[in-house]
């Protein structure tokens, strides 16, 4: 347990120690810098980060089990997630685009510029944490069950969830210190 514990914490150095070393000296902390990073990442690196967080968080949490219990669907999921990247990828360099232009940080704003309606936004925000709800308990769980595995089962299944609880706390100080390179 002593070995899993500290890889996975000496992997978590490791990432820290990275992200301040290349963390750019002249970042202000400002919502677009946290957000968007400045702008300063290419539409390719945008749709990389949406496959690292949509690909394996969908993957290895959620669809072997959908496709182990209902069969077809595993398949329907693998092109659907192939094309999701697709997509991302070709609509992530306009989007940018009008990002810089129109100062946009979020899929609310892009809405709202799009169909010129303050309303729109907080409902499609409103709508956005409640459809991120279902996936949230779904990443907690998945983080109990790293944490669990990670104890060689000694941990109990509550207890492995509030030390992921812990561990995602810790980690959302960098997070919400560098922003978006985080």
């Amino acid at each position: 347990m002593v070995v899993t514990f500290g890889m996975l914490g000496g992997f978590f150095l490791l990432i820290v120690l990275v992200l301040h070393v290349s963390k750019k000296r002249r970042d202000v902390a400002t919502f677009s810098n946290y957000a968007v990073g400045e702008r300063s990442f290419s539409s390719w690196y945008v749709s990389m980060a949406y496959t690292n967080s949509w690909w394996p968080g969908s993957t290895f949490t959620a669809v072997f089990g959908l496709a182990v219990v209902s069969g077809v669907i595993g398949l329907y999921f693998l092109v659907f997630s192939v094309l999701g990247v697709l997509a991302m990828y070709l609509i992530a360099r306009p989007v940018w685009k009008w990002g810089k232009q129109f100062d946009l940080r979020t899929q609310a704003d892009l809405l709202a510029l799009r169909y010129d309606s303050p309303a729109l936004k907080l409902i499609s925000s409103a709508l956005s944490v409640v459809a991120l709800l279902p996936w949230l308990v779904l990443g907690l769980i998945a983080m109990g069950t790293v944490v669990q595995w990670a104890s060689l089962g000694r941990l109990s299944v509550a207890d492995s969830i509030l030390i992921g609880i812990v561990v995602l706390v810790v980690r959302q100080f960098w997070t919400v210190q560098m922003g978006m390179r985080a």
